[in-house]
């Protein structure tokens, strides 16, 4: 199931071990609404704590980056691109085609 954006960023500041109070700070919405979004993730995703909506996130993140890796390292191989890539989760990632 796809999450909106709202639960991704939800998912996104609670994996930075945010509280629910700080999401809804950082998002300008209220804690309730946070509440609600997080819960209907947690739905989605067929989890039933903060904690596992968090780690399935991560996981999803590893998993896009495993991918995301393996691709580039293809087109580079080909000769398509020029690679400036370190896989972590908080840096940003150049790629030129």
């Amino acid at each position: 199931m796809k999450l909106t954006r709202s639960e991704l960023e939800n998912c996104r500041l609670l994996a930075e071990d945010k509280s629910i109070k700080q999401v809804a700070d950082i998002r300008g919405v209220s804690p309730n609404t946070v509440k609600v979004q997080v819960n209907s993730a947690k739905l989605k995703l067929n989890v039933g704590t903060i904690h596992g909506l968090t780690a399935k996130f991560v996981t999803g993140l590893l998993m896009l980056i495993g991918l995301l890796t393996a691709y580039l390292f293809v087109l580079k191989e080909e000769g398509k691109t020029e690679i400036s890539f370190t896989p972590t989760i908080t840096n940003v990632y150049e790629i030129k085609l």
